[in-house]
């Protein structure tokens, strides 16, 4: 295989626009918080990009089977043969060592919290996503996590402004991660994945939890505002 595809692979692998997202997340909690350190901001960004990235290739290991199952993921590079599974643990395994310590470098709760994500979202959500819809529950834990883990960058301990940063995230979650899953509902369906609020799939009940989730994040957005 050519560097270029090699990097190609490594770039499917760990989620390179979506671990990017996610430390554009954690760095708006760190600058909310009224964090401006360029040193802590450069672990921040380049730790949190490791651990989401490991968190997202331990996914695509445990899923390598289901995911030749669905268009969407049947071209991620271990069921496309470009990735042996040792491989992909080797990259996860790195990036989870090396993101966690230059956590660790900031304040201890931020290495904590990042290997809590990694934990909550590869060995809780990701096998429930078979099981029950209420894995988009538990997988909103480690989803709203980035946020807070900025604010307590530059504060390092949880305080009012980290939770609030937390439950504005966990709450958005919810309709974020449904509206996917509306979009997607079929493809879902032949990896064995029933994710929407309601056991009847699309259904008016969905609809309506989605609808209902998406309104309660106005006050929850507002809560900064409120407390000043």
């Amino acid at each position: 295989m050519s560097i270029g595809n090699k990097i190609k692979s490594y770039v499917a692998f760990t989620k390179f626009r979506l671990a990017s997202l996610v430390i554009i997340s954690a760095l708006s909690g760190y600058l909310f918080a009224g964090g401006s350190d360029g040193n802590t901001m450069v672990m921040l960004l380049v730790g949190g990009f490791l651990v989401t990235a490991a968190s997202n290739g331990a996914n695509q290991i445990w899923e390598r089977e289901l995911d030749k199952l669905m268009k969407r993921t049947e071209n991620r590079p271990i069921p496309q043969g470009d990735m042996s599974v040792r491989e992909a643990l080797t990259i996860v395994v790195l990036s989870l060592t090396v993101g966690l310590f230059m956590l660790y470098t900031i304040n201890l709760i931020s290495a904590v919290l990042g290997l809590f994500a990694f934990i909550m979202y590869v060995f809780m959500y990701t096998p429930m996503k078979r099981v029950t819809p209420w894995a988009v529950l538990v997988g909103a834990f480690p989803g709203a996590i980035p946020p807070m883990l900025g604010a307590i960058a530059h504060s390092g301990m949880f305080d009012l402004v980290a939770g609030v940063l937390f439950f504005v995230q966990f709450i958005w979650q919810f309709p974020h991660f449904w509206a996917i899953a509306w979009v997607i509902y079929d493809d879902y369906k032949a990896g064995g994945f029933a994710l929407l609020p309601s056991k009847q799939g699309k259904s008016k009940n969905s609809a309506y939890q989605i609808a209902l989730y998406s309104f309660l994040l106005i006050p929850f957005s507002l809560l900064p505002w409120l407390l000043g």
